[in-house]
């Protein structure tokens, strides 16, 4: 296992639920990507729309800049894009064995890393901002109203940051 420690900020898919009109195309791309089919309950995005509720919402990895399903992992199979910084499950390494989808703190209400059995064997995926693709992530690419869009790392930083006169009315 991995020592705990602070990664740098990745990139994240970010969503407005004001756009969104829970049409799922973001979780039908997303599971025709990662497994060749058109099943959500298999893709890396969940959107949750009833539509007597007031907003939809969607849950999608949040990149954790502390990702306990990396430390978690016993085969070191998450590891971390040099491009995108984003977390990610390396298929090769990948034995099955459930430790980072028991780690993530948004487990089980919320779960980021979906399981997937293949073979007889459990396959665990996750979003990886649709690694190595120069446009970024198909969800937010094809997402017909623009509810999704990718943040990235240096967006993420600043906006963590707080803003120096805010800082200056306090003092």
């Amino acid at each position: 296992m991995i020592e705990e420690t602070k990664l740098s900020v990745s990139g994240v898919i970010d969503f407005d639920p004001e756009r969104c009109t829970g049409c799922g195309t973001c979780e039908l791309i997303c599971s025709s990507r990662w497994v060749g089919m058109i099943n959500p309950t298999l893709s890396c995005v969940t959107l949750y729309h009833n539509s007597l509720d007031d907003e939809p919402t969607c849950d999608v990895c949040n990149q954790c800049q502390y990702p306990g399903c990396l430390y978690a992992c016993p085969a070191e199979a998450i590891l971390v894009d040099q491009a995108t910084g984003a977390r990610y499950i390396d298929e090769g390494k990948c034995i099955g064995c459930g430790s980072c989808y028991q780690a993530c703190p948004f487990t089980p209400g919320r779960a980021m890393i979906k399981i997937q059995v293949v073979n007889g064997k459990e396959r665990y995926l996750k979003c990886d901002l649709c690694r190595g693709r120069s446009d970024g992530p198909f969800c937010v690419q094809l997402c017909p109203t623009q509810a999704l869009k990718l943040m990235t790392a240096k967006d993420r930083k600043e906006t963590r940051r707080p803003k120096r006169e805010k800082l200056r009315s306090h003092t």
